[in-house]
């Protein structure tokens, strides 16, 4: 029963819309089990056309094409089928929704759905419904200790999603507090450059390397001793009378 489960998720992730401007094509299967039975699937193969507001709060579609139903116990049959939706934001995290669905036949099917969405935490419902298609339930099914492992495993998988969120969101914040670290030592580089590049060209610091230089090279420079000569001749010295 789990390999069926995981081959109606892996078709049903074929619902995705492939659009082209406004228009579309959906292929969306879906797939019913009635405890241990499995009763059958129905494929829509549908074009249709979507729009919205111009603030996109709003969002509509129509859309309609054929529709195979194949039964566990009985031939595929081809109808017609067809449905009409739309959602409303209500807020930024609240978003309404609603469909309306037929499904010709002998004896016509309706459908409806209407719903409300609340955006508290994203991946929690993804990862509750990983949890749920990775439990095989024939395994567990009646018996304490498998409803036990089945419980266990929703919790380990709860604690290690918690524990990667809140890794992620450090991780986040530490990627952020490094970033600004690293725009102000960048700054901080510039501006000690340019200080010093206006240092270079003041007044006060050719003065100073004139007086450095001087004074190395007055330490090269031998000094040159002082000789005293007698000289050769003395003046006569002046008689007087």
């Amino acid at each position: 029963m789990l390999k069926k489960a995981l081959s109606i998720a892996a078709v049903s992730a074929l619902s995705t819309p492939a659009f082209a401007g406004n228009w579309f094509v959906n292929v969306e299967n879906n797939g019913q089990l009635q405890g241990e039975d499995w009763v059958g699937s129905s494929t829509d193969f549908h074009i249709g056309y979507q729009g919205s507001n111009e603030t996109g709060s709003a969002n509509y579609y129509v859309q309609g094409g054929l529709n195979v139903n194949s039964p566990d116990a009985a031939d595929s049959e081809n109808n017609f089928s067809g449905k009409v939706g739309g959602s409303v934001n209500a807020s930024k995290k609240v978003n309404i929704y609603g469909e309306f669905s037929i499904v010709t036949n002998n004896v016509n099917s309706y459908g409806s759905k209407i719903g409300l969405k609340w955006l508290f935490w994203n991946y929690l419902a993804v990862l509750v419904v990983i949890v749920l298609v990775i439990i095989d339930s024939d395994k567990y099914r009646g018996k304490i200790v498998g409803k036990i492992i089945s419980m266990l495993i929703i919790k380990v998988w709860l604690i290690a999603f918690i524990i990667a969120s809140f890794t992620m969101n450090f991780i986040s914040k530490l990627s952020s507090i490094l970033s600004i670290l690293s725009f102000l030592i960048s700054l901080t580089t510039i501006g000690a450059g340019y200080a010093g590049y206006k240092w270079i060209r003041s007044g006060n610091f050719e003065k100073m390397m004139m007086e450095k230089v001087m004074d190395q090279v007055g330490t090269l420079i031998p000094s040159v001793p002082s000789t005293t000569t007698p000289p050769l001749f003395e003046t006569p010295k002046k008689l007087n009378f």
